[in-house]
Parts: C-alpha cells; sequence; structure tokens
C-alpha cells in the first residue's frame, strides 16, 4: 500500500498521462458523524491498480492535484459519496466525473445497479464480495481484503468505454449535463444546523406549541455532532430529543426529572439542554411553506400517476431509464408548481429535464 508524498505523486503523473483515474474509497462510518476514509483505491487499467493507505497519508496535496486536474477523467461508481469523503479528506473539488451508475441509467439500463452487477453483465466475472463487512482502518489487511478493494477499481475504465459506446450524442449531453452535478460544491457543505430538525424521527406527538422546542433541539445536537464527531444518536437519541420536546421542561427540577432515565453521557448536557429548551419555548415552530397551496392528498396522489406515466413513456422513448427524469417527489414538487406554488422546488424545470419533458408536464399537470 501507498502513502509516501513521492510515490503519490508519482501516480498522479501516471494517472494524468492515462488521462483516466478509477477511484472508490473504503471508509469506516459507525462511531463517528463524519466517515473515516481507510483506503483510497485509484487505477486505470485491469493491470494498474494501487491502494492508498489514507491513515498513514501526511500530505494528501498529490490527491487534492488530481480531484482538481480536468484533463483527468475521474472513473467511480455512484459517485457522490466517494467524493464527499475524498472532498473530507484533501479539501479538494472534483472535475470531470465520470459516474457508471448514471451512464448505465443514460444507456437504458437501470441507473441504481451495482457495479457488481455491471462487472458480471459487461466483463463476465462475478466479484468476490465477502470482504464488505471489513474495518478498513485494522492493519494489517488480508489479501482476500486487498483483492476486493483492488476490484473495486479494476474494471471501472472498460466500463466506462463499453457504456460510452452505448450513448448516442443525445444521452451523452444528458449526462455530462448529470456528471457537472458531481463537481458542484454545495453537494458537499455541511447539513445546516438550523434544520436539524428535520433529521429528527418521531415527532408527530410533539405538540404545536413545542415546535420551536424541537427546532431548537434539533439545532444544538447538529451543532454537537458535528464539533465532537459523533452521530445524532451518540450525542442524544431520537426518542429521548422528543420526549424533551413533548415536555418542554424549563426549569432545573423539570429537566432533572425529564431526564431521569437517560444515560449519564445524555445527562451531562443537561444544564445546556435547559438552555436550548427555554430558548425554543421562545420561538415559533418552523413556518408553512405558503408558496405551496394546500392541495387534497387523494388528488395529488392521481396526478402524480398520470405524470408518471407520461414520464416513463417519455423516457422510453429517448432510452433512458425513467428514475433519471424525476422521482415521485420530483412529480408531486411539480404538480405544485402547476398549481401556482414556486418554481424553485423542482429540478424537472432544469436542465435537460426540462428540455425534454419538464415543460410538457407542467402543461399536462396544470389540466389535472
Amino acid at each position: 500500500m501507498i502513502s509516501n508524498t513521492d510515490e503519490l505523486q508519482k501516480l498522479y503523473e501516471q494517472a494524468k498521462t492515462a488521462e483516466i483515474a478509477a477511484l472508490d474509497t473504503e471508509f469506516v462510518w459507525e462511531r463517528t458523524y463524519y466517515p473515516i476514509l481507510g483506503l483510497l483505491q485509484l487505477g486505470w487499467g485491469r493491470e494498474n491498480n494501487y491502494l492508498i493507505d489514507i491513515p498513514e497519508v501526511q500530505d494528501p496535496s498529490p490527491i487534492a492535484s488530481l480531484m482538481e486536474d480536468a484533463s483527468v477523467v475521474k472513473i467511480l461508481h455512484d459517485a457522490p459519496q466517494d467524493l464527499g469523503i475524498i472532498y473530507k479528506f484533501c479539501g479538494s473539488l472534483p472535475t470531470n466525473v465520470f459516474d457508471t451508475r448514471l451512464a448505465a441509467g443514460f444507456a437504458g439500463m437501470s441507473s441504481t445497479l451495482s457495479l457488481a452487477a455491471l462487472v458480471e453483465e459487461f466483463c463476465g466475472i462475478t466479484l468476490d464480495k465477502s470482504a464488505t463487512r471489513t474495518n478498513w482502518l485494522k492493519r494489517p489487511l488480508d489479501p482476500v481484503q486487498l483483492e476486493y478493494a483492488i476490484d473495486d477499481v479494476k474494471y471501472l475504465p472498460e466500463i466506462r468505454e463499453i457504456l460510452l459506446d452505448k450513448l448516442n450524442d443525445q444521452q451523452r449531453s444528458w449526462f455530462n449535463d448529470e456528471c457537472l452535478n458531481c463537481c458542484n460544491a454545495s453537494n458537499y457543505s455541511d447539513i445546516d444546523p438550523a434544520l436539524g430538525y428535520k433529521r429528527v424521527k418521531g415527532t408527530k406527538d410533539v405538540p404545536k406549541e413545542h415546535q420551536g422546542v424541537l427546532m431548537a433541539l434539533g439545532e444544538w445536537r447538529e451543532r454537537e455532532a458535528q464539533t465532537s464527531d459523533r452521530p445524532r444518536g451518540h450525542v442524544i437519541h431520537d426518542r429521548q430529543l422528543v420526549h424533551l420536546a413533548r415536555f418542554a421542561p424549563d426549569n432545573e427540577a423539570k429537566i432533572k426529572e425529564a431526564m431521569s432515565k437517560m444515560p449519564g453521557q445524555v445527562k451531562r448536557h443537561q444544564p445546556i439542554l435547559l438552555d436550548v429548551i427555554v430558548k425554543g419555548l421562545a420561538m415559533s415552530g418552523p413556518k408553512r411553506d405558503n408558496s405551496k397551496p394546500r392541495i387534497d392528498r387523494n388528488r395529488l396522489k392521481a396526478a402524480g400517476s398520470v405524470l408518471r406515466k407520461l414520464a416513463d413513456e417519455r423516457a422510453t422513448e429517448v432510452g433512458i431509464d425513467p428514475m433519471l427524469i424525476g422521482s415521485r417527489k420530483d412529480l408531486e414538487d411539480l404538480f405544485y408548481v402547476s398549481q401556482g406554488s414556486e418554481q424553485n422546488g423542482t429540478r424537472l424545470l432544469k436542465g435537460w429535464r426540462k428540455d425534454l419533458i419538464g415543460d410538457e408536464l407542467l402543461e399536462k399537470a396544470a389540466l389535472l
């Protein structure tokens, strides 16, 4: 495995010569807020694949240079998560990305196919996935684990070539537009703590007058999780947060009682949580999106079915996976637009989707 800066620089130079870099990551994400990168796989063909021992890397600048170099195509399967983890490690945004999962979808296959499925389809090889649950921070890694990691980049360059041959000019244009989104900085920014309450499950029992408390607690937990690099549930579990939001204890005696059965790691936050709850009691809850008209759920569901059928038919005509056009939520958002909502909420009225079918869907939705 490679970790020396000079060796990393040589790998970058070789990737520049090859003009492609197949990339994948292996990480651990169990007891932290952010994934911990253990391995970075890099290659440009079946015979040229390398494993970078990330915990031993002292200088990530060659990796950063590779990510920023627009002359090198970065080939990944289901790119966003890997790119986000690499960005967190080296601080550089990717350029010139080729996502084989997306390419398969634009070539008329399913856009949710796994890498293993593509390797089997195009290369006739069944990948050994027995090392899936490996602790990628533990050393040494055994030969099976190393081979597993290499396999995740070994076949990507030839899969890319096969998929490029399958894409017609129009499909390739749409695909390129979609891959550009992988290079958008907004994809890799931390979650806004003010929206942390949206990550809390089981909130239906929180009374309306305590919605501000829910928001305040959600924001505090998100900030604490980010700062301490711990999972949200390790800071305070959803059910514990909801319990505090429901009863909103506003003095020391009440909060002590409310937290009496909570674990010690939560109890230590008691003074801070009291301040957060008192602050939340003075806040109003989430504001309703007044840009969205009220629509009967049955009507919305029926409209969504009609729009889905139209989108699926168009996708079949142009030979792409229908799910690339839009999800159920995308179609429902478009229906809201047709009924007077603002257009910012749907990607169906932007870019290639708008040109392909977005305007037609909007006209249809207005009649439903």
